[in-house]
């Protein structure tokens, strides 16, 4: 039987964002589930740290629509709990609902975007699963900054 534990069980304050005055930065806590209120919290964390302003925690809340892992069924939660969430708080739909609510897309545009980036992903798995395995000697590779002298 799966299980899980609840973040009441494993830490005593209620958000994530109230950890980075441990860090000596500010925190925010955001709507996971608003593509505008994430891109604004972005937006001022980004032009923060440009002036200098130092890191900002940002923490975005929002309802996991899959399991913790790719073993995790949720077996844990009540039968539909995850469809009923996703109708009302999947990000993407969402923001296209706003979008086609507020005439800046139709209905058509979306469903040809969504075709393409289905073609794009569909082309990034087989061009994945078609690659030769990278050597062990290359694992590394990408990971870490290279020193540059000077």
């Amino acid at each position: 039987m799966e299980s899980t534990t609840h973040r009441e069980q494993h830490q005593k304050i209620e958000r994530i964002s109230d950890r980075a005055i441990a860090y000596s930065m500010p925190g925010k806590t955001v709507d996971g589930t608003d593509v505008l209120k994430v891109y604004e919290a972005v937006k001022e964390a980004v032009g923060s740290i440009h002036r200098g302003e130092g890191p900002i925690l940002i923490e975005c809340v929002a309802y996991r629509l899959s399991g913790h892992s790719s073993g995790d069924l949720g077996a844990y939660r009540p039968k539909g709990e995850m469809e009923e969430w996703r109708k009302m708080y999947d990000p993407v739909e969402k923001y296209k609902t706003k979008l086609f609510k507020e005439n800046i897309l139709s209905f058509e545009e979306a469903e040809k975007m969504e075709q393409e980036i289905q073609k794009e992903i569909d082309e990034a798995i087989k061009f994945a699963v078609e690659s030769e395995e990278p050597l062990a000697k290359t694992v590394g590779k990408f990971v870490y900054q290279e020193e540059t002298n000077g």
